[in-house]
């Protein structure tokens, strides 16, 4: 039911989608379509730099002594004046079209659409558009005018596509036209779907209590278990939650029978640094003698534990 599958194209493309699918398609670079954008949306530079090489740079130029600093569309390219054979000059974009606004008669809606396919194939898309709309405003019915802005006839006058989805029935859902039938399914589809996860969250920590070594929270997990059950209803979850509860409680009930308590003392002696040190004399006369006094820091400590039996 979706409309794509009708085999019509609503919009026509513009000049301007053409070179950015020509772009992608050639390079596959995220940046190089950045590039690409940019160049639609501004109107060409102007100058020929030709090198002695051969090669060509096209920007605007700016003398700067020993140099020519190019500013083109991607961004500046530094030429020594030494590797320049000639600069020739060329009209900007702007330029151009000014010239060719003077001999078309603003008048005339053809002239206008004229003006627009000349803006469109130089890369200007926001001026073409705006003289497509300027003939529209003098021909509401001109047919290259609205052909070119990627209208349809339909019912009786011309219309956008989201006018005629709208028209048809197709509802714009997550970028895609669909009927409301489809959209009312998708949403249900996506609650269902959220219901589910929030579900399966709330089991699996049912479950993790369900198996812990605290009888009482085993309980109290396997009675919201049931209950949820119960809720849903699911005769086969209340049936197995019944039976993980009875295997954990017999399973804590094997270990807590093969567990012992034992009784740790531990005692940490820790020597002090610096050691203190003196000197003394034994006796008249006699030669110095140092003497160290070491200290001892302990820490004595008494608990239990329960560890396997055997262990």
């Amino acid at each position: 039911s979706s409309p794509t599958h009708e085999g019509r194209l609503l919009v026509a493309p513009c000049h301007a989608t053409k070179l950015l699918a020509g772009v992608a398609r050639n390079f596959r670079g995220a940046a190089l379509v950045t590039c690409a954008v940019l160049l639609v949306a501004a109107p060409a530079l102007a100058d020929v730099v030709h090198l002695k090489s051969g090669g060509r740079v096209e920007g605007v130029v700016a003398d700067e002594g020993d140099a020519l600093r190019v500013t083109h569309r991607f961004g500046t390219v530094v030429v020594k004046k030494a590797d320049v054979a000639g600069i020739e000059k060329k009209a900007t974009v702007e330029e151009r079209y000014a010239e060719r606004r003077r001999t078309a008669d603003p008048a005339d809606p053809d002239d206008l659409v004229e003006l627009g396919h000349w803006c469109r194939e130089n890369g200007w898309e926001s001026q073409a558009v705006k003289e497509f709309e300027a003939a529209l405003r003098m021909d509401a019915d001109h047919r290259g005018a609205h052909t070119a802005l990627g209208h349809e006839y339909f019912e009786g006058a011309w219309r956008t596509e989201r006018e005629i989805m709208r028209l048809r029935g197709f509802v714009l859902f997550e970028g895609s036209w669909m009927t409301k039938e489809e959209v009312d399914l998708r949403k249900a589809a996506a609650a269902e779907e959220k219901r589910v996860r929030a579900l399966e969250r709330k089991l699996n920590s049912l479950f993790r209590r369900l198996a812990g070594p605290g009888a009482k929270e085993r309980e109290k997990a396997h009675r919201e278990i049931v209950t949820l059950a119960r809720e849903l209803p699911d005769p086969g979850l209340e049936q197995f939650a019944g039976e993980a509860k009875a295997y954990y409680d017999r399973a804590w009930e094997i270990v807590q029978s093969q567990l012992a308590l034992l009784e740790v003392r531990a005692t940490l002696a820790t020597l002090k640094r610096p050691i203190p040190t003196f000197q003394t004399s034994l006796g008249a006369g006699s030669t110095p003698v140092n003497i160290q006094l070491p200290e001892m820091a302990v820490v004595s400590l008494g608990t239990t534990v329960v560890v396997p039996a055997g262990r």
